[in-house]
């Protein structure tokens, strides 16, 4: 059956191990209390239509859920609320991000309201750069995301599960020496590690830097 989604779904199909259906409306309610941030319309859609969990081949993408059964990561509300982003960025209700999703690398891919438009925003966890995706909420959906590539390395990806497998539920590819002083970006500087662990490190290594 169609979703309006298809194009994103055909680039990263559902993992049926740890995807499930979302109660958009009681997400949506958590979100609105917690952060006091109004959700996008196409984000209501795709939880309504498409659902949450791991996507693609390799669990390339995780869409955080609402927390309401036994899941591989922590719900949305919970990952938003982590001590360790009051540490590093405005919250939601200040026009800082709130992430919605994650790519296998850890990266952050969240949205901020600016001016009444919400901003899809990426965050690389092990550089601190930041960059918007898309200025336009549905162009995410239909651009950015059907296009492989765009917020994965594919060659990156493909060189770390050669050498280490598919990414395990509720783990992150990790590097072992942060870029930030002077670890590789190539596949051999890759182990697997825990979310917390991942974040903790990344940003305590970018404020010793005096990030």
């Amino acid at each position: 059956m169609p979703t309006g989604f298809d194009d994103v779904l055909s680039t990263y199909p559902r993992d049926p191990e740890y995807s499930y259906a979302v109660d958009a409306a009681y997400l949506t309610r958590s979100i609105e209390q917690e952060f006091q941030v109004q959700v996008p319309e196409a984000l209501k859609s795709f939880w309504d239509l498409v659902g949450a969990g791991y996507f693609g081949k390799d669990r390339d993408l995780y869409f955080f859920g609402e927390g309401l059964r036994q899941e591989a990561r922590d719900s949305l509300v919970v990952w938003g609320k982590k001590d360790f982003w009051g540490a590093l960025l405005a919250p939601p209700s200040s026009g800082g991000p709130l992430w919605f999703a994650e790519t296998c690398f850890g990266d952050q891919i969240g949205f901020r309201w600016n001016e009444g438009v919400a901003l899809v925003t990426f965050l690389c966890v092990d550089t601190f750069e930041a960059v918007i995706l898309a200025n336009d909420f549905p162009l995410f959906f239909s651009d950015i995301l059907a296009e492989p590539g765009r917020v994965i390395d594919p060659a990156l990806l493909r060189g770390v599960v050669e050498r280490l497998g598919r990414l395990p539920a509720g783990k992150h590819y990790g590097p072992i020496v942060s870029p930030l002083i002077g670890g590789s970006e190539r596949p051999g500087n890759f182990h697997f590690e825990s979310p917390n662990a991942h974040l903790r490190i990344a940003i305590a290594t970018y404020a010793a830097l005096g990030g």
